[in-house]
């Protein structure tokens, strides 16, 4: 479970970063980093054009916002960095699900 989503670019890299909180709001537990090659962007933006307008109707009706991303500063303890090429994303209501993969060439 993520408490915190960030997303950074590094060069042609991607990160996505999802970090849990710790009791304290000010600080970040433990953070996973997945990095992403622009092609497995393209091809999660391309795969979710039929998801995209319902998600965006969920967001509008319940008056979700973005927030700003947090600054994750000298790193969490513990992080876990992995590679994935590959995404799956489900929600139903509130709750939702991104599972990562690394598929061989």
């Amino acid at each position: 479970m993520a408490d915190l989503v960030g997303i950074d670019r590094s060069g042609e890299v991607i990160r996505l970063m999802f970090g849990q909180a710790s009791l304290s709001a000010e600080k970040v537990r433990s953070v996973v980093i997945v990095s992403l090659s622009p092609d497995a962007v393209r091809n999660l933006l391309k795969s979710l054009e039929n998801f995209l307008p319902s998600f965006r109707e969920f967001f509008h009706a319940k008056r979700v916002e973005a927030g700003q991303p947090p600054c994750v500063q000298g790193g969490a303890t513990p992080t876990v960095a992995l590679v994935a090429n590959l995404i799956s994303i489900t929600f139903s209501g509130r709750e939702a699900e991104l599972d990562f993969f690394h598929l061989g060439a």
